[in-house]
Parts: structure tokens; sequence; C-alpha cells
């Protein structure tokens, strides 16, 4: 939970709470603020229902929806990831419009170098992952087209580097050795800073291997801004939102199998890698900036003060 000062407030006055999501229960922890006359805006990260149940309905499906709905009823204001959970928040969430703002979590290129690898090489293909590797990340598929790709091209040299951490590391591991594959993976553990901007440089293709369903159709990840803001040509299933955020700049899956992955991944194309890499950051430069997600955030904030003021 982040708490935040308005810029106009001359006492220590907490003006407005910010949390988010997951889990749809920290609402609980504003109450007391909000009886005192705190503003709270909501940060919509998740849509909770889906990714618990992945669209399966019953009895924690149905506690989801409620404590999301209670979220949404205790905020003032609320950020969304992308236009699809805004409309969830005026929908199922009943916010009102001009009380909803996307915001994408969209990298600073300033601050966003590609740092490129000392040592390369000659001839090898990096395939790349980064992110969290937890069950809806589809880590696991990844894993099943890299072995399928090297069985069918034996003379490629393939490498798989996974970038992050998470509660599936170990499962995925162990799937590496089940396919007597260690030596095409790369586990780098979870990295930040100009190591995570040096692992990101090295790679010939960023991978998304998360399978199609109700959740994965719905977010925006991070890493799809991540690889288009540096030209990385980007593979993945044909998930709604991320079709919708790369258009033709993204190649894609014909099938939500780890045998079309294989079949999608450019290893055999260094001119189509090349072109793809470009188109998705020129589509990076001409839809996404982070001077401007800036503006829609400090809105947000502005929003929930001028709440607050009307309502004292």
């Amino acid at each position: 939970m982040n708490v935040v000062y308005s810029r106009k407030s001359t006492k220590k006055r907490i003006d407005v709470i910010q949390i988010c999501n997951p889990p749809d229960i920290l609402f609980v922890t504003t109450l007391p603020y909000k009886l005192l006359g705190s503003r709270v805006i909501f940060d919509y990260h998740d849509t909770c229902p889906e990714l618990y149940e992945f669209g399966k309905y019953g009895l924690a499906h149905s506690l989801l929806v409620f404590f999301e709905r209670l979220t949404f009823k205790v905020s003032d204001v609320v950020i969304t990831a992308n236009d699809g959970f805004q409309n969830l928040a005026i929908t199922r969430g009943g916010k009102n419009q001009d009380d909803v703002f996307t915001v994408y979590s969209v990298p600073n290129l300033s601050s966003f170098p590609v740092i490129a690898p000392q040592i390369r090489r000659p001839g090898r293909v990096v395939i790349g992952y980064v992110g969290v590797m937890g069950k809806q990340d589809g880590v696991c598929n990844l894993v099943h087209a890299v072995t399928l790709l090297r069985q069918r091209n034996p003379e490629i040299d393939i490498l798989c580097r996974l970038v992050g951490d998470g509660p599936e590391l170990t499962k995925v591991q162990r799937l590496v050795e089940e396919c007597q594959a260690k030596d095409v993976f790369d586990f780098t553990g979870f990295v930040t800073g100009d190591e995570l901007l040096r692992q990101l440089g090295s790679f010939d293709i960023g991978v998304i291997p998360d399978s199609p369903d109700i959740y994965n159709d719905q977010i925006s990840m991070n890493k799809v801004f991540e690889y288009m803001a540096i030209g990385i040509p980007i593979v993945s299933f044909r998930l709604l939102e991320t079709m919708r955020l790369l258009g033709d700049a993204g190649t894609y899956a014909t099938e939500p199998t780890p045998a079309s992955l294989a079949d999608a991944l450019l290893v055999e194309s260094p001119e189509l890698r090349a072109s793809r890499g470009q188109s998705a950051a020129k589509r990076f430069a001409a839809k996404f900036s982070w001077k401007n997600e800036a503006l829609k955030l400090l809105a947000a904030y502005d929003r929930a003060v001028s709440r607050r003021v009307s309502r004292v």
C-alpha cells in the first residue's frame, strides 16, 4: 500500500492512499482513513476472479468477484492496466467512466537502454523469456517448444535464456532435465537494473508463452512493452490483448500448442527477425510514451485529490 500527500497540503495529512492487487482485500486497510476524509486509488493490476479460477466458476470465483466489487466500491478512482480492464471497472465494478484511468506500464526509454552482451557466440540464436514463472505464464510451453525445435533443427545453435523467478521455477527446471535439454537452457534467476538490460540485449527473439485463456487474453504484459521498446521480434500465442498491442509487428502461433509455438519461433530467418524487431520498435515509438502515461497517472491523482476537496 502506497501513501502519498497532496502537493498543496501543508500538514502531514493523508490525502490519497493507493492500493493494488492481487489480492482484492487491501481495501480493508483504507477504511479508517476513508472515515477521516482520505481518498483511495485502486491500481487494478489483475482480474483476480479469472486469475484464480482460469475461467472456472465456483465458490472461490464468487468470493473473488465479491471482494473485487467491494474494492471498487471503496475506491474513489481506479487506475487500470488497459482499456479492457477499464471496461470491467465500469461494467463489473460500477465505476463512473470519469473516475477510471488507463495507464500502460511502459518503460521510460531514457532509463531503458539496450546493453549488448560482451561475448556473443557467432551463429547462435538466443530465444528469451523475461518475467515471473507462475502457472499462468506458460513457461513449460516454451520448454516443450524449444525442445521440439532442437529436434527438428539440430544444425541450428539454439539457446533459450529464461530471465526471472517464480513458484513454477523448480517445475520448469525439472522439465528441462526430463527433456534432456540442460545444454540448451540458461536460467539467470531474478535480475534488475543493468543486468536485466544486458540479458534483454542478448535476446534474438522474445517469447510470450502464456496459453490462451480468459485471464491471459485480458492482460497487458510488461514483457510486451519491454521487447517492443528495444526492438526484439516477439512470438506469442494468439492472445487478444497481446495481439491488440502488437498488431502486425508480432508473430503468432496458429494453434495453442507447443508444436505450433515452435513453428513460429523464426530461428531460420534472421531477415524476418530483423524486420519484425524494427516493426515492434516503430510501433512502440508511435503508440506508447512513458511521458504520456505519467501524465495520465498524475491526472488520476488530481481527480482523487479534487474529489477529496469537494467532499471536505
